[in-house]
């Protein structure tokens, strides 16, 4: 029960942690920083979910190692999405636009950035009309911000 209770805490540290890392705004970007404390509650979860199992007396090391093997199959099964998503992650360290800029991305589209997430940005045209673009494009083909 301490076990439970001591990562419920730490759990519930993270969230003051947000507004430390919201000061690093020049740093970071807010999507960014939102994707470093889910990661965080993710990780604090795993590990107090570990050692419940440990303190219940079943061994972690065999499912660790089977969950291995499972990644290395999911990861070579997922390439599009984990190339998007480091694609998403330079995106947003490297600030290369924001949410409102006009930017071309050639041969591909021309609009107003409302939405940049870790897999896809969302543009929109100056038809009016929204179109989602996975990350890799602007990795792969000449983009420009254009104001």
């Amino acid at each position: 029960m301490i076990t439970i209770l001591i990562f419920w805490v730490i759990h519930q540290i993270i969230e003051p942690i947000s507004y430390i890392l919201s000061g690093l705004d020049k740093l970071l970007t807010r999507e960014l920083i939102g994707w470093i404390i889910k990661s965080l509650k993710i990780l604090i979860f795993i590990l107090g979910l570990a050692a419940v199992l440990e303190l219940w007396g079943i061994k972690i090391g065999p499912i660790i190692a089977g969950l291995g093997l499972f990644g290395v199959a999911v990861a070579l099964g997922a390439q599009d999405f984990f190339k998007n998503l480091i694609s998403g992650i330079l995106v947003l360290v490297e600030k290369r636009f924001k949410i409102g800029d006009w930017i071309a991305v050639e041969g591909i589209i021309e609009g107003v950035v409302e939405k940049i997430g870790f897999r896809s940005t969302t543009i929109r045209k100056f038809d009016k009309s929204l179109a989602i673009i996975p990350n890799f494009q602007f990795a792969e083909k000449r983009s420009c911000k254009c104001k």
